[in-house]
């Protein structure tokens, strides 16, 4: 009905195996960030990352975006299909990608220990009135910390954790997520799907 499918065709299966096998070591070193990613238990397709350093009464908080551009051009027919498609789709039982699984989970994830090009967004807050102070983006290479699920965030957060440098990490994000609170006004179609939460 909707024209969602769940294969690739044969061409796009191949453009991909191309772009894999023709994608080499990135010479530039990566930023030096502890980024960290939070997703559900079994997702494949690790799309976003979080960074967060506070200094002299200032949040430097960066959200860091997988750069699928960076590894596809703008004219490939993988370009043509992911624009049919828009987004992945996580069903109950399974999932309808955007891009092939050999590039969406893979070079193009952002994975434990690997180095991905990302879009990185940056944001300067002050850690008392929750004012925006410096915003920035770039676009670079991230090399990621640790993949985490949100179970394990929690139980982190509840129970500990010996690896100081995440704690500090982890209650640094939840300071940051109690001052958005009070500063800003909660998207009123979001809080009418999380109204029973």
């Amino acid at each position: 009905k909707y024209e969602i499918h769940d294969k690739f065709k044969q061409a796009h299966e191949l453009e991909a195996k191309t772009i894999y096998l023709q994608t080499r070591e990135i010479d530039k070193t990566p930023i030096t960030r502890k980024i960290y990613t939070f997703d559900g238990e079994g997702a494949k397709e690790l799309d976003d990352g979080l960074s967060i350093t506070y200094e002299d009464g200032i949040y430097h908080v960066g959200v860091h975006i997988a750069d699928p551009g960076f590894y596809i051009p703008e004219t490939s027919i993988l370009m043509d299909e992911a624009n049919k498609r828009t987004t992945s789709l996580y069903m109950e039982d399974t999932c309808i990608p955007l891009f092939p699984f050999d590039l969406s989970a893979d070079i193009m994830s952002l994975n434990t220990g690997k180095k991905t090009m990302a879009m990185s967004y940056y944001f300067d807050i002050d850690a008392l009135t929750g004012e925006l102070i410096n915003f920035n983006i770039k676009n670079e290479l991230v090399n990621i910390t640790a993949n985490m699920s949100y179970d394990y965030f929690n139980q982190c957060i509840d129970q500990g954790t010996d690896n100081k440098e995440l704690f500090e990490t982890l209650i640094h994000l939840c300071n940051v997520s109690e001052i958005f609170k009070k500063t800003y006004k909660e998207d009123s179609i979001y809080h009418e799907l999380h109204k029973d939460k």
